[in-house]
């Protein structure tokens, strides 16, 4: 009952910070979910029953003789607890390294290049105005200043909660987007084949695009004979190849790229605007685009991102699972090693008169510490064999999903099994050493 009012403070304290790391919004209370006093109640009685079932029969078992002659070896160290032992511990290994690998995988996935340079580019929504009529005058006075390196624009955006036009027809599908002649450039992208768009006219026809590799070999042509090709039907036109671009990820890293597509027109702007600056403090070309954008558009303030971020929020989920994962393996190893404490007070009591013994015969800390480190060492080096393949298989298969991936390397068992084999050699330690210190003539003064 202390523990199950225990808990209950301790989850309402700490469901703001949960829900900060899971990215929910959970609420506790008991009107809302008037069940949860019912499941609390059942929980609490079953997990009393249990608990106390086991020692409730050991005792009972006891001889009143040998009760009173103080000669009861407490049963700390049979098959069933040391398995309970090795489980948690192997629970534990089995958390840590997959903390390890989605933190990995994660980091990957943020760092990769995805075709595309995403660094130092400024992202600004013009959604909320004509931006034919912005985007000139402001593109013209950014480029006047040396902290401007180029300006772009573009009628789809990219990162999280952006997402390229879909095109489908008579088995064709792409993702369009319509981009302005310099989007290719600024946004760092490369060519592999052909020419980038030149200014349109407003009476121009013919429809050129520019596909990427995906699309490119799905047509089954090559980097020498792409360029020239026609699609028909295409929007409703016929298509002109005029270049191929190198593959890039405008989508997260965890899906295949598909059939792209780029096409400009004569409009002279586009609702996502793309100002890439120079490298390092980012204030002075801001406060650049700040003082063009209210030059042409004044009382209406720019809304911005920066490009490198809004890519990486892709991998926000990613990024919570860690962090739960990390939580859950450190509660995980606290509770194992309680576990384990408990054990090692159980051994030390069982083992009192035979360390007495030794100590008498001239036996070091060191050497009864050892005593009683090595039996539970075998524990954890159990528990390591059985978590590290389980372990690969459950991140292995949680990895197929992604079409970039890491491959897991075997440093992250050996760090799991290093952390966990640490922290238990200190648990043990602790009481080992108390053990080792006690005064032999206590604990060989009776019999």
């Amino acid at each position: 009952m202390v523990s199950t009012m225990l808990g209950l403070i301790s989850a309402n304290l700490l469901l703001p910070w949960f829900n900060q790391l899971s990215g929910r919004d959970l609420h506790f209370s008991f009107s809302v979910y008037p069940q949860m006093i019912f499941l609390l109640i059942a929980v609490m009685l079953t997990v009393g029953l249990l608990a106390g079932s086991y020692p409730a029969l050991v005792l009972s078992g006891f001889k009143p003789v040998e009760v009173l002659k103080n000669k009861i070896r407490i049963g700390g160290s049979n098959l069933f607890t040391r398995s309970l032992v090795t489980f948690q511990f192997a629970l534990s290994i089995i958390l840590i390294v997959s903390t390890i690998v989605i933190f990995q995988q994660t980091r990957y996935m943020i760092n990769k290049n995805p075709g595309f340079d995403k660094e130092n580019v400024v992202a600004i929504d013009a959604s909320q105005m004509d931006p034919n009529k912005v985007f000139p005058p402001f593109k013209q006075a950014v480029l006047s200043h040396p902290e401007i390196v180029g300006v772009a624009s573009a009628a789809a955006g990219m990162g999280a909660g952006h997402d390229l036009l879909g095109y489908s027809d008579q088995g064709l599908s792409a993702a369009v987007n319509i981009v302005d002649p310099d989007y290719i450039k600024v946004l760092g992208m490369r060519l592999i084949a052909g020419k980038n768009f030149e200014p349109v006219a407003a009476n121009d026809t013919i429809k050129r695009i520019i596909i990427n590799e995906t699309m490119m070999w799905a047509f089954r042509w090559t980097p020498q004979n792409a360029v020239g090709q026609e699609i028909k039907k295409f929007q409703g036109a016929t298509a002109h190849v005029i270049g191929v671009v190198k593959n890039f990820n405008y989508r997260p890293l965890s899906e295949k790229i598909t059939n792209q597509v780029f096409e400009t027109t004569a409009d002279k702007g586009y609702i996502h605007f793309y100002v890439r600056i120079k490298p390092g403090n980012p204030s002075p070309a801001l406060a650049v685009m700040q003082k063009a954008w209210d030059s042409v558009m004044p009382g209406l303030p720019m809304q911005y991102t920066f490009l490198d971020e809004d890519v990486s929020h892709y991998y926000n989920s990613e990024q919570r699972w860690s962090g739960m994962v990390g939580w859950a393996g450190g509660l995980s190893i606290f509770l194992a090693c309680l576990g384990l404490l408990g054990l090692a007070v159980l051994a030390s009591i069982n083992r009192i008169k035979e360390i007495g013994i030794r100590k008498v015969l001239g036996a070091s800390v060191l050497n009864i510490t050892n005593l009683l480190l090595k039996d539970f060492l075998k524990l954890i080096v159990a528990a390591f064999l059985v978590a590290s393949p389980i372990a690969w298989y459950f991140m292995n298969k949680w990895l197929r999903d992604y079409a970039n991936r890491i491959s897991i390397n075997w440093t992250v068992f050996l760090y799991a099994g290093v952390f966990a084999v640490s922290i238990a050699v200190v648990t043990i330690s602790f009481q080992a050493i108390k053990a080792a210190l006690m005064n032999p003539v206590k604990s060989l003064r009776s019999e």
